[in-house]
This record gives structure tokens, sequence and C-alpha cells, in this order.
């Protein structure tokens, strides 16, 4: 396993990392929890377009050719070849594994994804001529900047051994492009993220994530996180442990590297994310002189890692508020337990205005949430606080006035101007 930094989702590596102990990896495919493969759907590979002029690190490109989405790249022997001037050793773990990525993101909800500021930060700032070390304080449109649309992410990236020619074949259903960048910063303000949303909703429906309140209680805790390493097809990584514990981040012995950022990490046994995959010391690979060939670096001992990490409480309070409380609604029940929320009511009662102020449908969230739940918890807090009702709402409600006189009335009193 290797050391892993976690930020408030919180941190483990970016660039480089290796083995710490055992190599605790396995292709996703290979994984029969129900809990993990559904926690991989909502992970996917960070790429740019073929056409986009970066010089960011990666392993790959997002090619589109007559209609047909395309990733490019290479098996990791190969790539290993080339950077180590020596050849792989012919059983390293993946080595036929196609490479195509820079990193990883996760998805928090139909339309919103999380992933390490650095990923974009380099992208970003050539793009808009900004110093090496910066923070988005407001949005970026891809309708203003439309070079956002050059930032891909594919879903369910699970790989095959191989390729034709360099091109890899993929689902056009599973690539989304950006339409806006909410937040990035690149971590020298503690903080390394990016919060970003798609250019449209994500194809099936994920129930909302359960984020760890209190990230500091995890000492007892199996770490483990899903991501595309080095770029590869979907990788699960677990029997990681917490190192040590600071203000900001945590260190852990989970196996990660290059690619991995913008990683996920989570309690295995609750499936509650703690953290995100940042930055990480320390070689990827060594050769083995007796043998002449590379393998993956092995740590027996704890090695010197560095990296920056920020608690998952803090860092969705700062950048989704939001969409936080969507999840709230989501869940019907908002004045009911909600210990295993994010938040309670009471911690969005300190932000009304703010919410309110946001171009959000929330009473549509809300009647959806009637749908799955049975309840209109959400939609009478939403009236109490006086929220406003806009025709989208009116119009889902509308279409369950036949169901319910509870919609009869909230039409009569709320939808005049729109009926």
């Amino acid at each position: 396993m290797k050391i892993l930094v976690f930020v408030c989702l919180a941190i483990s590596f970016l660039a480089s990392s290796a083995l710490y102990q055992s190599d605790d990896r396995k292709l996703l495919t290979s994984v029969s929890s129900s809990k993990i493969q559904g926690l991989g759907k909502r992970v996917a590979l960070l790429t740019f377009s073929n056409d986009a002029q970066t010089q960011a690190h990666g392993f790959g490109r997002f090619y589109s050719f007559l209609g047909k989405s395309f990733l490019t790249g290479q098996n990791l022997k190969k790539t290993i070849a080339q950077s180590m001037g020596a050849p792989a050793c012919p059983e390293i773990k993946f080595g036929n594994a196609f490479r195509a990525g820079n990193c990883s993101a996760f998805l928090l909800d139909q339309q919103t994804v999380i992933t390490a500021g650095h990923c974009l930060s380099q992208f970003v700032a050539s793009r808009l001529n900004l110093p090496k070390k910066f923070r988005i304080k407001s949005s970026l449109k891809s309708d203003a900047y439309p070079f956002l649309k050059d930032i891909k992410l594919v879903f369910n990236h699970k790989g095959k051994q191989g390729s034709l020619l360099g091109y890899y074949k993929i689902d056009n259903n599973s690539v989304y492009s950006v339409k806006e960048i909410t937040k990035l910063t690149d971590g020298i303000y503690k903080d390394d993220y990016a919060v970003l949303k798609l250019d449209r909703s994500f194809h099936e429906m994920v129930p909302p994530i359960r984020v760890k309140k209190n990230s500091m209680k995890i000492k007892s805790f199996e770490l483990a996180t899903i991501g595309h390493p080095l770029g590869l097809p979907l990788i699960f990584t677990d029997n990681g442990y917490l190192r040590d514990q600071y203000i900001y981040q945590f260190t852990s012995t989970l196996d990660t590297f290059e690619g991995s950022s913008g990683s996920a990490v989570f309690d295995k046994r609750s499936g509650e994310i703690l953290g995100l995959v940042s930055i990480g010391t320390g070689p990827s690979f060594e050769k083995r002189k007796s043998e002449n060939c590379v393998d993956y670096k092995s740590y027996g001992q704890v090695s010197q890692y560095s990296s920056s990490m920020v608690y998952a409480h803090r860092l969705f309070s700062e950048a989704k508020a939001e969409e936080i409380f969507m999840q709230v609604l989501s869940n019907g029940n908002i004045k009911g337990d909600v210990r295993d929320l994010t938040f309670s009511a009471q911690d969005f009662s300190r932000q009304l205005s703010y919410l309110k102020s946001r171009e959000v449908s929330y009473f549509y969230e809300a009647i959806l949430a009637y749908i799955n739940f049975s309840t209109t918890a959400s939609i009478d807090y939403l009236l109490e606080e006086g929220f406003v009702v806009d025709q989208t709402a009116c119009s889902k409600a509308y279409e369950l006035s036949h169901r319910s006189s509870y919609f009869k009335n909230f039409i009569k009193l709320n939808c005049g101007t729109f009926f």
C-alpha cells in the first residue's frame, strides 16, 4: 500500500506515489460488492479533448470521429519503457491495461462533479493568463469560456487489455463536457479541489451521497478508494488505514498513483465519503537492477510523504451549499433524523438568504423527493421559509394533482400566475 493524504473530502496523492507493503489494487470489474460497484458508477476519468492545446500531465486524450467517441493512449508497459529507459518487468500488474487519462473525478449529484484542483489549474491558468497559484472566486461558464468544453469526463471506463492502434472506443453516453467551473483552487489555500457542472444530467439516477460529518474520527476505519491511477481503467483499492491527522489533512496507507488525484476516499464498511485524493510525493516506479526491468516502487515502511487535504464537511459547506440542501430534500425528511446527512435543516437556516438567491428549482427537487419517499415534509419546509415557487415546480405539481389533493391545493395557492 502507499501513503495517502486527504482533503476535506480528505486527501491522498497527486503526482507520484507507490505501494506501501502489499499491493491492494484490483480492477473494479473483479469486485462483487454492490455497494462498491454503486460508488464506482460515480467515478470518472478526467481527460481533455484531442483538440485542446494543453501541457497538462496525462496519458491520453478524448477524440471524436464520425459521431463516435474514443480515448487515445497506450498500455502501461509501453509508457514505462519510454519514460524509464528500460522495459517493464514481464509480470508487472496491469501491464497491458490501457492508459488514457489525467486524473479522476467523483459525481456528487446528477450534474455536479468534484476533482482535485491541480488537475485543472494549469489548463485554466494558461487560458486565462493567471499566475501559477490562484483561486477562482466566481464561476466560469462555457458560454463565456468555450475552452471549458475541452475538459472531458468519462464515466464507467473499465477499459480492456490493449487497444487497436492506440484508440479505445467508448460509449457516447458515458462522455460529458464541463458546462461550468463553480470552484477551483490548486492547494495554495490549504485546499486542492474543483467543483464542476456537467453539460447535462447524469444518464442514470444516483442516490444522495453520504459524507462523514466528522472526518476526525477515522482511526478505526478501513479506507478505500476508486479511481484511475496512472490513467488506467477503474481500480478499487482498500486495506488503507490512517497514518497521521492534521488540521486540514490526514495521510493514510492506501496505494495511490498519479491519476488517482480527484478520487473520493471512503469508509469501506459504511460507504461514507471521507476525503479527496490530492497530492503526494515519491516515485511510482523503480528499476530492478538485477533484472534490468522496471516495477512499481514498494515501501516496506512508512516513508516521507506530503499532501494537502481539507475535511469533507468543510469542503462541501463552502463549495456546494445548494447541492447539499438538495441531498436533504431528496431524502424527504428534512425535519427528521438527519444524522447520516452532511447538514441538518438547522445548518441551512443559517444561510437561507444565500440559498434563495441561487437559480435552483428547490420545489421541483422537493416534489421529486415526494415521488421517491411519499412525504411532503420538504415541500412544507420550503413554503414555511418563503422559497419562490417557479413554473417548473408548478408543472410537476400539476402532473401529480390527480393523485393527491395536496398538490391541487399547492397549485391553487402558489401557481396562479402560471395557469
